[in-house]
């Protein structure tokens, strides 16, 4: 037994809404400032990650002191990846990175 045409076309189509939903609720990004969605999309990007790339990312951002914004990430086995970034002229640009490791919900640097 083969399907019909209109089918299979029904099939790979479904198939393909599916996939474009999935890529976009791959990440949950916490935003925990005012920040434009054009700047929370420049940070997610410039996020720096201990381990290999994943999908299905915890993203947590939230704005610092003199105007410098933190990306965290969550890492395997309790650990939170940590970029920094601020805007001088306009362009969010890294300037640092760690690695933090949670010990009973204190926060504590890993390496640098």
């Amino acid at each position: 037994m083969s399907l019909s045409t209109p089918k299979r076309l029904f099939v790979v189509v479904v198939a393909g809404l599916a996939f474009v939903s999935y890529l976009g609720m791959r990440d949950t990004v916490q935003v925990e400032c005012e920040l434009p969605r054009k700047d929370v999309r420049a940070i997610i990007s410039g996020l720096e990650e201990w381990s290999a790339p994943k999908l299905f990312r915890h993203i947590e951002i939230e704005r610092g002191r003199d105007g410098l914004v933190f990306g965290s990430m969550r890492e395997p086995g309790g650990h939170w990846s940590v970029t920094v970034f601020t805007n001088q002229t306009g362009v969010w640009k890294k300037c640092g990175w760690c690695l933090l490791g949670e010990d009973k919900g204190e926060p504590s640097v890993v390496a640098l």
